[in-house]
């Protein structure tokens, strides 16, 4: 069987397992799609977000909130607009998977397919699956030498989610090094592709759109992140004391010790994505190196986040299951249990967490850990996949469009 044909099986079942799941999982009670579904009936009476509602996410948002208000109920078509893209993400894992083993690419599209089950119904009660699927077909683009199809898909991802952004720079070296494109067009073709969407919401309001990523920046540590585990299990240790409140949108933890980790982290987390990116730089840019680093990459960024939300761990899954060898492997193995401890703890005992009681907090902080080496290992695959000698690392140079 050819591997083409192969994969293609493989898709239509994991395709198929992933719809299953979707509507076999139970949606608990605490979960809903709010706010998307108020900010799309704000849209769909024709409110131009940013100018006339105050919208904290950013343009490239705008899509698969808005067209489900135009589409009989919202939160169905929500959740079939997230399906949708489930199952486009698990298509595109099975074609970066298709010259491997048969086990790797059993292992890679089933692991996505099962994220309902694994990770839960915010899988499709949220958007991130759409940032996901872009950067994943982002991937296969780049891969065919097709550049532009590639910078569009990337640039988009970056309009809908901040954290794709940090995705640039290896894709730029990626297209400079392997199909000798330069990396500035290719750099440039990105940022023109992210501003085509936000820029008309800017003109509109620019005071807005400013306002929404400035109310970003400014979140305080997130209950859920890895850095406030950390400090969760210090208090419990008697080694800090900490406040829990409520703003921007999610339960955060407050005080001294929380801004210091904060600050600390974010410094922490922008050195290590240097280190990534100088790597990839002064690399070889095969596809090896191209897929380890977009995984390791956003896992470093998940690590040091200030805000770590259940349905995040979406961005990754789906770039650790194409990262080739034995410590890609791993880290597919290991993102397995970190979803299914996220599970464990939203919806079912998020109040417990926000009362800081040790269960949920010893499996948010197990769960962090998990993704902590999870990032150590990929960040180790991808020392390794600069150390060993040239191989074939994608297509020829000349098929690049």
């Amino acid at each position: 069987m050819s591997p083409r044909r192969r994969a293609t099986l493989v898709a239509a079942a994991g395709i198929a397992a992933f719809v299953g799941l979707v509507l076999a999982v139970p949606v608990p009670d605490e979960i809903s799609v709010a706010p998307f579904d108020a900010y799309g009936s704000k849209i769909a009476d024709g409110e131009i977000p940013y100018r006339d509602f105050s919208l904290e996410y950013p343009p490239g948002a705008i899509p698969v909130i808005a067209l489900p208000a135009f589409v009989g109920s919202y939160g169905s078509s929500f959740r079939a607009l997230q399906t949708l893209l489930g199952c486009l993400t698990v298509a595109a894992v099975a074609v970066l998977l298709r010259r491997g083993s048969l086990v790797r690419l059993l292992a890679g599209v089933g692991v996505v397919a099962a994220l309902p089950l694994l990770l839960g119904s915010v899988v499709t009660f949220r958007y991130d699956l759409w940032p996901a699927a872009l950067v994943t077909w982002s991937l296969v683009a780049v891969e065919a030498a097709r550049v532009r199809a590639s910078t569009v898909l990337l640039g988009a991802a970056i309009a809908a989610k901040a954290w794709a952004a940090a995705l640039a720079l290896p894709f730029a070296a990626y297209a400079g090094g392997r199909l000798r494109w330069s990396p500035l067009r290719a750099g440039a073709l990105v940022a023109l592709a992210a501003l085509a969407l936000t820029l008309p919401f800017f003109i509109v309001a620019p005071g807005g759109v400013v306002h929404s990523v400035v109310r970003q920046g400014a979140r305080d540590l997130q209950l859920e992140s890895v850095l406030a585990s950390v400090l969760l299990v210090a208090e419990r240790l008697g080694l800090c004391e900490l406040d829990v409140g409520f703003s921007s949108g999610s339960w955060n933890v407050t005080g001294a010790s929380a801004s210091l980790a904060a600050a600390a982290g974010t410094i922490a987390g922008l050195a290590a994505v240097v280190w990534a990116w100088v790597l990839v730089w002064r690399g070889r840019a095969s596809v090896t190196e191209l897929r380890t680093s977009f995984a390791a990459i956003v896992a470093i960024v998940l690590v040091f986040a200030k805000v770590l939300s259940p349905q995040f761990v979406i961005w990754l899954v789906p770039l650790v299951a194409v990262v080739p060898g034995a410590l890609g492997a791993s880290a597919l193995a290991l993102s397995i249990p970190a979803c299914v401890l996220t599970q464990l703890v939203y919806p079912a005992r998020y109040e417990e967490l926000v009362a800081k009681e040790a269960l949920p907090v010893g499996l948010v902080a197990l769960r962090n850990g998990l993704l902590v080496a999870i990032a150590a290992v990929l960040a180790c695959a991808l020392v390794r996949s600069l150390r060993r000698p040239p191989g074939p690392t994608g297509p020829a140079p000349g098929r690049a469009g």
